[in-house]
């Protein structure tokens, strides 16, 4: 996810956020949304 974060248009990894987030256990999705925010604001 950090290669789509980094490289891909925004509507990209936004649309693979929200499968992302649809997909994992929230437990899950929690571990990946702050490994993705690290130094990042999130809104």
């Amino acid at each position: 996810m950090s290669g789509i974060r980094n490289n891909a248009p925004h509507e990209v990894f936004n649309a693979f956020m929200g499968l992302t987030e649809q997909e994992l256990p929230y437990h899950r999705w929690r571990a990946v949304q702050t490994a993705l925010s690290d130094g990042m604001l999130v809104a």
